[in-house]
């Protein structure tokens, strides 16, 4: 999966926080928040469920999935983008907008 960019917040806009941005996964429709995953316990093999962050989420594009987003894990406050270009970034620039904050492009476009 290609790097494309992140969203993070604007100089002069509000903060965009990890609390900010599980807020917004929840509300949009055009985000898919994964299902918890039953796997076994490798030391006991006893069946446990583990339950995604509520971070996570995948992109769904004219009813496809089109990539899985979550808030950087890098120390920078904001959420990493990548997959098929023009898919994914015309929607990172929409969601920035409705998040008050801005998508900048690592390939400088």
């Amino acid at each position: 999966m290609e790097f494309l960019g992140i969203i993070r917040a604007r100089a002069d806009g509000p903060p965009l926080t990890f609390d900010r941005w599980c807020a917004f996964v929840r509300q949009r429709d055009d985000l898919l928040p994964p299902s918890p995953q039953t796997g076994r316990y490798p030391r006991t093999g006893d069946l446990m469920a583990t339950y995604p962050t509520p971070d996570a989420a995948t992109v769904m594009v004219h009813g496809r999935q089109v990539v899985r987003v979550s808030w950087s894990q890098s120390g920078e406050d904001g959420v990493m983008i990548g997959g098929e270009p023009a898919l994914i970034v015309p929607w990172a620039h929409v969601a920035a907008a409705e998040l008050d904050a801005e998508f900048v492009d690592a390939r400088g476009r």
